[in-house]
């Protein structure tokens, strides 16, 4: 070792000629010590269970998607029976389309259809007989002060309801009409002349359905003072496909 580094930490005493440890050498000494006992310290921490490694910190909970659950007073449909109360819905994918959807409990989808075809039916009875305007006007389809001129009758070979494609909300749903075979008669009401009579090509017609917490009932979404308008219209060159009835089964007319 170079001798103008070790002259750094020990010298030669002049009168006594032995060798002693220089102020720096002392506060060197000093600073390794203190480096050692905390080492020393640190490891009979680390061995009684004071620090820990930190890859032992645990990892934080998998967050988990809820439903969406909804509550709503219950509505009696026609047909017998309350609809529930509340229900939750769920991403799925669309049964024919394969798009990414919101769907409902099985007995919610019931009642959708059920309140679907009590309207239909209040508004296009399958004879002029059943037609019942205060039963018409207070499921919606117009004023009770205010009944309507003419009155259409609607019947078909084969119908088929299906309800799909719920909102987040659980509020809002649609409903594709697949119908086949399908007449059209027009009557003036209340006198009861025919004055229009029509068939309709086989087609399937989209209606919006909302729930209308008031009725605790599903409605024909539309516009205040607006009749209700179907989403979409498209006919059915083959009919009704044979896999739309095996999904959502044949209505009985």
């Amino acid at each position: 070792m170079d001798d103008r580094i070790v002259k750094l930490f020990v010298k030669r005493d002049i009168l006594t000629a032995k060798r002693k440890v220089t102020l720096v050498g002392w506060l060197t000494g000093a600073i390794l010590v203190m480096l050692l006992l905390a080492v020393l310290v640190a490891g009979v921490q680390f061995a009684i269970g004071g620090l820990k490694p930190v890859g032992s910190m645990p990892a934080p909970p998998a967050v988990t998607p809820t439903p969406t659950e909804t509550s709503h007073s219950e509505g009696a449909s026609e047909a017998g029976g309350l609809c529930p109360a509340s229900w939750t819905v769920w991403k799925t994918r669309h049964p024919l389309t394969g798009a990414e959807i919101y769907d409902a409990p099985l007995e919610v989808k019931q009642c959708v259809k059920a309140h679907y075809l009590e309207f239909f039916r209040a508004v296009a009875p399958r004879e002029l007989s059943e037609f019942d305007p205060a039963r018409a006007a207070r499921l919606g389809a117009f004023p009770m002060e205010a009944p309507p001129a003419e009155v259409r009758t609607a019947r078909y070979t084969k119908r088929v309801v299906a309800v799909t494609t719920f909102a987040a909300d659980g509020l809002h749903c649609k409903v594709a009409d697949y119908i086949e075979g399908g007449r059209i008669q027009t009557y003036k009401w209340p006198a009861g002349e025919l004055i229009g009579d029509k068939s309709l090509p086989d087609q399937v017609i989209v209606y919006a359905m909302e729930y209308d917490g008031d009725s605790g009932r599903w409605k024909v979404a539309h516009p205040p003072g607006q009749a209700s308008t179907p989403l979409a219209v498209q006919e059915l060159s083959d009919g009704i496909p044979a896999v739309v009835a095996q999904l959502y089964g044949c209505v009985e007319e």
